[in-house]
């Protein structure tokens, strides 16, 4: 925006900046006065003027006065009378890329009779005095004096006599007073009727045919005038006389105001209109058939992390809704869903997994009936672990070809066959109550007893060994072999040089023999056969 200079009149002081540095355009920079170079006096390099877009130059050098600044960076700089004696724009600027940021400022120059009128003290438009020629009629209180005004004005328009013409319609510039009419009064009142000092007076015709710029045609004054007289439409008129492009058809109109005049629906009729948008499902709002009739819907009492607590006219029978799904329908956690694991008549608080947002107060729901669902509350590994060992065996049990559990009862059934005594040991009788044992054990997943185990133990350790067998050298021996080995150590045995030859049960025969690494003091014993 332009600041306003009065044309010619110095000195004028301008405030100029602030000035920051070039670096950071934050730090203010204070110390640019003087004549030296990129300084505020230089001629060249310091502040520097551009009238009405011309050539920057220098400011006037007649009566200079140094330029100052303050702390924050803004400089008072003088302007004299010749440095703003051209009407119109007017920049000045200093500027110093190296050193700190441009700074500007644009001013428009104008006439003094302007600025004296707009700005001075006791100035008036035109410029000249109140009630002295060229100057406007006032009252005593400083306002326009309209009556004396309209005195003038009709004295002008009664009598041209005191009027002199050097040319046809022409009014000389020095007027003579016309019935009493000052001098001063006509100059005045001229302008306000349009007229130059020698401006051609208009008649009445010429203001109506000849009208000036922004002025009414003729033509245009009549037709306002026919407008302002003529009857006001109905409402008929206007609907009738509108068919014009996107106005409404006839059937339009009809409709428009049939529903204008339609009976206004009562509350009772807007509440059963809009049941299910409410957010509060109730049995009636849902169609029978359909498959989604809640079993209780309300608004509930609150909630906690794993509960909700229904309304006072739920079930008052403990575990009603278990296995039924609980839908909340607005409020606080709406849409949530949830299984009921249990219920409580006495306080309707009905227990669930645990929300995502607790439900409260302003929670409405809707139970739909629903049944135990398998699998819904996952077992622990511990509970399935248990639930099969504990499982009873009965003859059906683990009949599924090439099945795990088929598979393993036919290995234990096959153990334990394998390890049935022989007549010389257990009895027939104890062999079953053992085997029996085994499988209970195996069943039930009780501890077997220690009778029952020293029962085993023994049908072990007196079980036939079989037909007498020795292990192949470095080879890994059956149990019975091994027993049989352990037998040949303890039994006959012979020493000849550095080979000890063992002997098997009938004391002759050869089973095993080994060489040691001394005859006489052996340290060292390796099996040969």
């Amino acid at each position: 925006m332009s600041l306003w200079l009065k044309q010619g009149t110095g000195p004028v002081v301008i405030s100029m900046g602030p000035f920051l540095l070039n670096t950071d355009g934050v730090t203010l920079v204070t110390n640019l006065v003087g004549s030296g170079s990129n300084q505020t006096e230089n001629t060249s390099t310091g502040i520097r003027l551009s009238k009405n877009g011309g050539a920057f130059a220098a400011r006037d050098a007649s009566g200079l006065v140094a330029t100052t600044y303050d702390a924050f960076g803004n400089y008072l700089v003088t302007l004299q009378g010749a440095d703003h004696n051209t009407l119109g724009a007017l920049r000045m600027q200093f500027a110093n890329g190296a050193a700190f940021c441009p700074v500007w400022m644009d001013f428009m120059v104008v006439p003094a009779n302007m600025w004296n009128s707009l700005f001075g003290t006791g100035g008036s438009i035109p410029d000249a005095a109140a009630n002295a020629a060229g100057g406007l009629l006032t009252t005593a209180a400083g306002s326009l004096d309209m009556d004396e005004m309209n005195v003038d004005i009709e004295a002008i328009q009664a009598s041209t006599a005191g009027l002199t013409f050097t040319s046809p319609g022409k009014v000389d510039s020095n007027p003579l007073a016309i019935n009493g009419v000052s001098t001063a009064a006509v100059t005045t009142i001229k302008p306000v009727l349009g007229l130059a000092v020698d401006g051609v007076i208009p008649t009445t015709t010429n203001l109506t045919n000849a009208p000036t710029v922004g002025d009414l045609t003729a033509v245009m004054k009549a037709s306002v005038t026919t407008a302002a007289t003529a009857a006001t439409p109905t409402a008929a008129a206007v609907t009738t006389a509108v068919s014009i492009t996107g106005d409404l058809s006839a059937t339009m109109k009809t409709s428009v105001t049939t529903a204008a005049t339609a009976a206004t629906p009562t509350a009772a009729a807007v509440t059963a209109g809009v049941t299910l948008a409410t957010g509060a499902i109730t049995d009636a709002s849902i169609a029978a058939g359909s498959g989604l009739k809640a079993i209780r819907s309300n608004t509930a009492v609150s909630g906690a992390a794993t509960s909700i607590t229904l309304d006072a006219g739920a079930s008052a029978t403990n575990n009603f809704y278990n296995n039924d799904l609980i839908l909340l329908t607005g409020g606080t956690g709406a849409g949530q869903a949830r299984f009921i694991s249990a219920y409580n008549g006495g306080t309707q608080v009905a227990t669930v997994a645990a929300w995502a947002t607790n439900p409260d107060n302003t929670t409405t729901f809707a139970i739909l009936p629903f049944d135990a669902v398998a699998g819904a509350s996952a077992p622990t590994a511990a509970q399935v672990a248990t639930a099969v060992w504990q499982d009873l065996l009965a003859s059906a049990d683990f009949g599924t070809a090439s099945s795990i559990g088929a598979l393993l009862k036919a290995d234990i059934n096959v153990a334990l066959n394998t390890l049935a005594p022989a007549a010389t040991a257990l009895s027939t009788v104890q062999w079953t109550n053992v085997r029996a044992a085994l499988i209970d054990a195996l069943n039930t997943g009780v501890p077997i007893s220690a009778a029952v185990l020293n029962s085993i133990a023994d049908a072990i350790f007196a079980r036939s060994l079989g037909t007498e067998s020795y292990a192949a050298l470095h080879a890994v021996p059956t149990f019975a072999q091994m027993q049989f080995m352990l037998l040949s150590l303890l039994n006959e045995f012979g020493i000849v040089g550095t080979v000890i030859t063992n002997n098997k049960i009938d004391g002759t025969t050869s089973a095993m023999t080994s060489n040691i690494d001394s005859a006489t003091v052996p340290t060292l014993r390796t099996r040969a056969t």
